[in-house]
């Protein structure tokens, strides 16, 4: 139902009707809920035109939703579009100026834009809308040292105090605020901060504990030059490991994704999850096995190109399982049709791209720019190719691990706990590569751990239940 508001504007009565929602089950409810959750899923795995195009599509179907127009931005900014971003944060903050995500958005905004002031005054503000909250005192406190100032620096430890009574053992506010009170030669808040830290150290690796030794040495001495590098040091060389990465995951965004997108509407009646009623009528028939018969997919194997890698994919999403075979021709893409028959579709899919110099060391699928489709990842005694699905029937050759040679073994999981899953191989002289997914199929190398030699598998798995790959 709309709701009528009265105005008074010089003694007259004038009567403003604001639009109603769209109530839950609405056909245009529907419309809006589709727009705006296709674009979060493609905003989280990186297809930000697709996003960006979702999200302006909730925006023309519900004008009035803040957390459509505040993604709209966001997808924007990541696109490196900072001029247009403008107007649909400004129009989100309008219809939700209380919201401090938005708010957040609007500071992290200024950040990109390079507007240092404007920054700092709309964290503030994100600051003041939310008592409990820790990104916004954190990212704040950043951009408060970038001023240079001393005040602006006082103004930040008392930012980093509030993020501690906040969340006491949290360990990359700890070392910011260790490193700015020795920057600032405040023994008090060095030596509390570094106390801290300290108790969190068991099970670090041994240079962890050497540069931890290096600040509490340097701490009980004042000397806070030292003190404030060892810091940096200790930060360095803890970002592997698990505690620290989610301490910080907890206090800021990664750089690049400027800010985390509203994952739910403002305006709107949140969408809520129910899952499909039970399908009661289904049931499995027992059928024996011919054992003359032979299996067509066996068939295709023993016939054609020579080879001796394959893998099971539905590289056309029709619910049936295809075949990719890889030999010494190249690849091969066979779809299975209705009754079970398959036939050979490499042609249509790209032929040329589908050949493969030298000897194939390996097959793996795998949905490389999370959009769905599964893709293939070939390892050669070369450079490792990448065939991607287009999702049209063709593939498209890419250069993504081509600095990978001689790939024996593949493994796919979400190795830094950012939500995609990274790439690990293992080449043909035994060594393990890694290569961790920043999205839209770009990958950077970082270095395995230390003291493997001569490995010849991999794979990845949950230990101890704790969703870590």
């Amino acid at each position: 139902m709309a709701t009528l508001v009265v105005v008074a504007i010089g003694g007259v009565a004038v009567y403003l009707r604001r639009p109603s929602l769209p109530a839950p089950g609405s056909p245009t409810y529907e419309q809006v809920s589709r727009a705006f959750y296709h674009g979060l899923a493609a905003l989280e795995v990186g297809l930000l035109d697709d996003a960006r195009q979702q999200f302006k599509t909730a925006t023309d179907v519900v004008p009035e939703e803040p957390a459509a127009w505040a993604n709209l931005g966001l997808a924007q900014l990541r696109l490196g579009e900072l001029d247009a971003a403008v107007m649909p944060v400004e129009r989100a903050l309008e219809l939700a100026p209380a919201n401090v995500d938005i708010a957040l958005l609007a500071g992290r905004m200024e950040v990109a834009r390079g507007r240092l002031d404007e920054a700092v005054a709309r964290l503030r503000r994100a600051v003041s809308l939310d008592e409990r909250g820790l990104q916004a005192r954190f990212a704040l406190a950043d951009e408060l040292q970038r001023t240079g100032t001393p005040e602006a620096d006082a103004e930040a430890a008392t930012l980093y105090d509030a993020l501690v009574a906040r969340a006491p053992a949290n360990l990359a506010v700890l070392l910011e605020r260790a490193r700015l009170a020795a920057k600032a030669g405040d023994p008090a808040r060095l030596t509390d901060s570094v106390s801290r830290i300290a108790m969190q150290a068991d099970g670090w690796p041994a240079v962890a504990q050497e540069q931890l030794t290096a600040l509490r040495d340097a701490t009980a001495a004042a000397r806070f030059p030292d003190a404030a590098r060892s810091t940096t040091l200790l930060r360095n060389v803890l970002a592997r490991v698990p505690a620290f990465s989610e301490s910080l995951a907890a206090v800021r965004t990664p750089a690049e994704l400027i800010a985390a997108p509203l994952d739910r509407f403002v305006a709107l009646q949140p969408a809520s999850a129910r899952p499909a009623p039970a399908d009661a009528a289904l049931t499995f028939t027992r059928q024996p096995l011919d054992p003359a018969a032979s299996d067509p997919a066996l068939q295709l194997l023993d016939v054609g190109r020579s080879g001796p890698l394959a893998a099971a994919v539905d590289w056309n999403h029709d619910f049936r399982l295809d075949l990719v075979r890889a030999g010494g021709a190249g690849v091969q893409l066979s779809l299975q049709g209705e009754g079970g028959a398959f036939r050979d579709v490499t042609a249509t899919a790209g032929a040329a791209a589908a050949t493969v110099p030298g000897t194939v060391t390996g097959l793996w699928p795998a949905d490389l720019d999370m959009d769905g489709d599964i893709d293939l990842v070939v390892g050669t005694d070369g450079p490792t190719r990448v065939l991607r699905n287009n999702g049209d029937g063709t593939w498209q050759p890419l250069d993504v691990f081509a600095g990978v040679t001689g790939a024996r073994a593949f493994a796919w999981a979400d190795l830094d706990r950012d939500a995609d899953p990274d790439a690990a191989f293992v080449t043909g002289d035994g060594s393990l590569r890694v290569l961790i997914n920043r999205q839209a199929t770009r990958f950077v190398a970082v270095d395995p751990p230390a003291g493997l030699a001569g490995v010849t598998a991999v794979t990845a798995a949950e230990q101890h239940k704790t969703s870590k790959a």
